[in-house]
């Protein structure tokens, strides 16, 4: 048991400081960064359900596995680059402020 609340408690942080560091230099309205904020955090919540689902429920275990598909896309962006999104499809640049 307390080796799976290590293993949540670093995947919260890992996702914490990827919205934190990416999110806000995302070319979005404020919306879309509230989107991508309510996607880390749903991502945090099922990534370890994807893992082992309460239950035997299918698709609880998919959108985890689907979650955890998508969460390399976001730690790529980070770290493809200061302000450069090429990687996410986007053209734009930014710059922090």
């Amino acid at each position: 048991m307390r080796t799976r609340l290590t293993i949540v408690a670093l995947l919260a942080l890992l996702h914490l400081f990827v919205a934190i560091t990416l999110v806000p230099d995302l070319p979005l309205n404020a919306f879309g960064r509230w989107l991508a904020w309510l996607y880390l955090a749903a991502s945090t919540v099922l990534m370890p359900l994807g893992v082992r689902p309460p239950g035997g429920r299918r698709w609880l275990a998919w959108t985890g596995l689907l979650a955890m598909g998508c969460f390399p896309a976001w730690w790529c962006c980070r770290y493809c680059g200061p302000g450069r999104w090429r990687c996410c499809g986007c053209s734009a640049t930014t710059r922090r402020r």
